[in-house]
Formats: C-alpha cells, structure tokens, sequence
C-alpha cells in the first residue's frame, strides 16, 4: 500500500492524475531503496512498480452495492454497512462491548480473545465481499 504521506501529498499537487501518481510512485521507490529495515522484503520485491500495479480484477467501483452513493471502505464495511450488522452484533456478545470505531484499537488490543474475533470477523465479512465481487463479475461476463 502506498504510504499515506505520499498519497496525501499527491492529492494535494496539481497535475493530471497519471503525471501525480508517477511522481508518488517515484518517491516511494527512492524511499523503499533507502529504507533502513525490511531488507528481506526489498530482496523479493526490489521494484515496487510491478507489485502495486498487479491486477487482481477487482472492481473499480468504489461505491457500496448495498448503500446507495456510500464509498464501500473499511471502515463503512466494519461499523456502518447494515449487511453486516448481524456480525458486529454476534462480535459485540463475544467482547462483551459494542463494536465501535472509537474504541476499535482498544477492543482489539483488550486480550487475544478480541484480537481474534475481530480479524475472525473482519476477514469473514472480507470472504464475502469477495464472493459477491466474483458472483458481479461472473454475471456482467455472461452477459
């Protein structure tokens, strides 16, 4: 993931967006070369180019598909998005508090117990984002 520093900036640059996100790759390279630890990773991934540019064929729309005109981000997906509101409230039995925001560094770092049933969680709801991607995309292919 690109650093958000960098991202931060380039949205702050004038500039088309292809011309800003060559420069923050740019930047990032010169960063990731200078870095003083994750030398193990720089051996497997010495350009960062070609793994931030890998396609998964993920959708490009960054709307929920469940809340109209809402950017499907993690936090909406976590604590907002009424599809998993039955998760959050089977996660807030198990932690024994309501499963919020504010609170999320706590929850999770509170005992392993939490730890667990939050990513136990997370990546549930994160399986079935990816189902129901697959399940879009397979349906607009036969089309």
């Amino acid at each position: 993931m690109i650093p958000l520093d960098l991202l931060a900036d380039e949205t702050r640059c004038n500039g088309s967006a292809a011309v800003k996100r060559e420069t923050t790759l740019m930047k990032w390279q010169e960063r990731w070369r200078a870095a003083t630890n994750g030398s193990w990773t720089r051996r497997i991934v010495p350009d960062i180019r070609p793994w931030v540019s890998r396609k998964f064929n993920h959708e490009t729309n960054p709307f929920c598909t469940h809340c109209a005109g809402v950017i499907e981000d993690a936090e909406h997906v976590l604590f907002v998005c009424p599809r998993y509101s039955a998760e959050r409230e089977e996660l807030s039995l198990n932690i024994g508090r309501n499963f919020i925001v504010t609170d999320f560094i706590d929850i999770l770092l509170s005992s392993q117990n939490n730890w667990v049933a939050v990513t136990h969680m997370a990546a549930d709801i994160m399986k079935s984002l990816r189902r129901a991607e697959r399940q879009r995309n397979s349906n607009s292919n036969s089309r």
